[in-house]
């Protein structure tokens, strides 16, 4: 966990010049991983989507993060 803290993600400009599209899942009720923090990923890059879930959701179904990222990436169009 102190290594995964000292992690800093890409900056908004790093994320802007991403070409491909890009599907984002955030767990609105995830306490690590902060639903705005996706929410910025998904306004940075040119062509993305995000899709919000919640942990309750994906817990017991680990498949269900995957399914909502392939939506997020299909929403992309």
């Amino acid at each position: 966990m102190d290594e995964a803290a000292g992690y800093a993600g890409p900056t908004a400009a790093e994320l802007g010049r991403l070409a491909p599209p890009m599907g984002v899942v955030g767990a609105s009720d995830d306490p690590i991983h902060p639903i705005a923090v996706a929410q910025q990923w998904a306004a940075a890059v040119p062509r993305a989507s995000l899709v919000t879930v919640t942990l309750d959701l994906f817990g017991p179904n680990p498949a269900a993060l995957g399914v909502a990222a392939a939506a997020a990436l299909r929403a992309v169009g």
